[in-house]
């Protein structure tokens, strides 16, 4: 017996996307907070994500570095899975100290999820992540050995 699948309808105003929702889906945040235009819930989030997913991320792996993936996919793919990157201590000594800008609500979340990208290291890095839960690409992790190599013989990593 032949079984049919469902189509799944798409959310007609999240077809097209402006500016502000895009730099979300890759991002975490617009790049200018110009009242609105970015996305209500992580729901929202989401839905844009089952739409626009593939196409960005197929225009992230052509722009950064190896082993870093758009912030929506980490939002809606790799954290619900496989749970958040660990963090640093010096991240947990700054959360004790002052709870109201490191924790939950504070500027380092987005959508509930703690996603950094800053020196010195508040979380493991987006790398590390992807290797430790089997999710680099053979090209990732070729590229990233190359450019650990480079650093390791005191060449420029960027010519990797």
């Amino acid at each position: 017996m032949v079984q049919l699948r469902k189509q799944r309808q798409h959310r007609q105003d999240l077809l097209t996307l402006n500016s502000s929702q895009e730099a979300v889906l890759r991002y975490g945040r617009p790049f200018f907070h110009t009242g609105g235009g970015s996305f209500a819930s992580i729901e929202d989030l989401a839905a844009a994500w089952e739409i626009h997913g593939e196409r960005i991320l197929a225009e992230w792996k052509d722009s950064h570095e190896a082993g870093t993936r758009p912030f929506a996919m980490w939002a809606v793919e790799l954290v619900p899975n496989y749970g958040p990157r660990t963090t640093t201590p010096r991240f947990e000594e700054l959360l004790h100290q002052y709870p109201r800008v490191y924790g939950s609500g504070g500027d380092w979340h987005h959508f509930g999820i703690l996603h950094t990208n800053t020196t010195p290291a508040f979380q493991e890095s987006e790398a590390e992540y992807l290797e430790r839960h089997s999710l680099l690409s053979f090209d990732e992790r070729d590229e990233l050995r190359a450019r650990e190599d480079a650093w390791q013989d005191g060449s420029d990593p960027c010519d990797t």
